[in-house]
């Protein structure tokens, strides 16, 4: 039983780097082993220049539970209107204590308040703690990829206010963007990356996206 804690969020700093690579490492690879996923995930394979250009260009949120990091969360701009959730961490032997709860209320306030309609993400369908735990917050399975060695689920959520929870109202464009087996998340990472002139060289070759 954990005793009573204080949890704040706030954005992620410059500052944050070490602490952000070692948390996401920890919990990512927590995150392979129970969802039985044997290849390398692109999460376990960034380095402080990826964490670095996320930090700067999208926006980063960051879980402090009794005054240290417990947690994060990465939002990303794909479109006028949608968000992509990734990162999503929590040190292991912090879960269930409060702090992926209020990290996710944070995230989609924060996109409500700044025009977002829709957030997707993916994660691995044999992570059924995970899978419920989105579910719980109404997000629906709009598609599955088995192209990555295991069976891996985009969600998607409509986060308007006083709106029936559903990803009914992609429309087609962005539909076909997230269903697309490839993927695009990190491909589109990787092109924003070179457009800004930061170094990703090898980077996107030792990468196998989540």
């Amino acid at each position: 039983m954990h005793e009573a804690s204080t949890i704040t969020i706030r954005q992620a700093t410059e500052a944050d780097l070490y602490p952000l690579l070692s948390l996401v490492h920890d919990a990512m690879t927590v995150y392979a082993r129970q969802s039985g996923i044997t290849r390398p995930l692109e999460s376990l394979c960034e380095d402080k220049a990826d964490m670095l250009y996320h930090i700067r260009t999208d926006y980063v949120l960051v879980a402090e539970r009794n005054g240290q990091m417990a947690g994060t969360v990465r939002l990303v701009r794909h479109g006028v209107s949608t968000a992509y959730f990734s990162r999503f961490a929590v040190l292991p032997h912090l879960r269930q204590t409060g702090v992926g709860r209020k990290l996710y209320e944070a995230a989609e306030a924060w996109l409500q308040s700044n025009g977002y309609v829709y957030v997707v993400l993916h994660t691995a369908l044999t992570n059924e703690p995970l899978v419920s735990f989105y579910q719980a917050r109404g997000f629906h399975l709009i598609h599955c990829a088995y192209d990555r060695g295991y069976p891996r689920g985009t969600f998607a959520k409509d986060i308007r206010p006083y709106q029936h929870q559903s990803a009914a109202g992609l429309d087609s464009r962005t539909s076909q963007h997230w269903t697309d087996s490839a993927g695009a998340d990190d491909t589109e990472t990787s092109q924003r990356r070179k457009d800004s002139g930061a170094d990703n060289t090898g980077t996107s070759q030792r990468r196998t996206k989540i």
